[in-house]
């Protein structure tokens, strides 16, 4: 009887403890699909499909799941150590604690996804999608990089920055982790329908931020305060920065196709390479703005102020449209 009793204990001590976690289904279905990947069997998109998969804590280490469906599964702990996952679809997976040291996730679509404590120690990268990954502690020790796509990945450290940037990955982010996450609340708040004068100046005043490469795509800022802020390389494609302040802002190579500028401030704004093809900059402040090498082929400077014979030397307006002809 107590060692019935003490096997009753230790079922729920286990079971507490999170070990047995996953889906014996799930784990049976991976394991059968793996198998067949490495016979060289043809695999059906069903077989494929492991979406909203629960393994964690499972092991699946040296599996083959090559461009598997592990869209929202949960891997929370799993081993998938050498596993190779290249092409797979990870879109919002839990990675959180997943060993993945050595394994294959070359051009795997990793957007969204948890990997705070994730073991990538050697795991191949290369031209990995993780827009928006949470990289909180994530072990990247000797993870190829190359080409890996890392706009608006979260928490990223330092160390893990400059390792990404000598590993050859693109859009890194260089913004700060508070200032996207407070412009990100405040583009909600807008496209909720709360209007810009109503909210506290506080909330509207991102100046000295850093964003750099951040992506802030159609996003709503209408009237904020982005004076003096780090924009090099952000995406505020068809973003509404109507009568938005931007001076001294810094927008080298900055995407703003389609952007609505209208009134706003670009006094003194680097604007060097910036794509601004089909924005709005009717009725924009351009005083002493750096325009060269920008992309400007349909762009609407309608009514444009503080523009100067020299910006229009040193920027190609050939297929802008409305620039205004009377320049000091």
């Amino acid at each position: 009887m107590k060692k019935f009793i003490f096997f009753i204990l230790a079922c729920e001590l286990l079971l507490s403890c999170n070990i047995f976690a996953f889906n014996q289904a799930d784990l049976n279905k991976v394991l059968v699909l793996s198998k067949k990947l490495k016979a060289g069997v043809a695999i059906t998109k069903t077989e494929k499909n492991l979406s909203k998969a629960n393994l964690s804590g499972a092991d699946l280490s040296g599996t083959k799941l090559i461009g598997a469906n592990l869209i929202k599964a949960d891997l929370d702990g799993a081993d998938l150590s050498n596993a190779n996952l290249s092409k797979a679809m990870l879109y919002g997976a839990n990675l959180f604690e997943t060993n993945l040291s050595g394994a294959d996730l070359s051009g795997a679509k990793l957007i969204g996804v948890n990997l705070s404590n994730a073991i990538l120690h050697g795991a191949n990268l290369s031209n990995a999608i993780l827009h928006g990954a949470n990289l909180s502690n994530a072990n990247l020790i000797k993870a190829n990089l190359s080409g890996a796509y890392l706009r608006n990945a979260r928490n990223m450290t330092s160390k893990q920055k400059a390792y990404a940037l000598k590993q050859g990955a693109i859009n890194v982010p260089t913004f700060k982790q508070a200032d996207l996450d407070r412009i990100l609340t405040l583009n909600t708040k807008l496209k909720a329908g709360v209007a810009s004068h109503s909210l506290p100046k506080a909330e509207m005043n991102f100046s000295n931020a850093n964003l750099g490469n951040a992506d802030l795509s159609n996003a709503n800022l209408h009237g904020v305060n982005l004076s003096n802020a780090n924009l090099h390389g952000a995406n505020l494609s068809d973003a509404n920065l109507h009568g938005a302040n931007l001076s001294n802002a810094n927008l080298h190579g900055a995407n703003l196709s389609d952007a609505n500028l209208h009134g706003a401030n670009l006094s003194n704004a680097n604007l060097h390479g910036a794509n601004l093809i089909k924005a709005n900059l009717s009725e924009a402040n351009l005083r002493k703005a750096s325009l060269r090498g920008a992309k400007l082929k349909g762009a609407n400077f309608k009514d444009t102020k503080g523009m100067t014979i020299q910006q229009k030397l040193n920027a190609n307006f050939r297929r802008a449209i409305n620039v205004p002809t009377a320049l000091k």
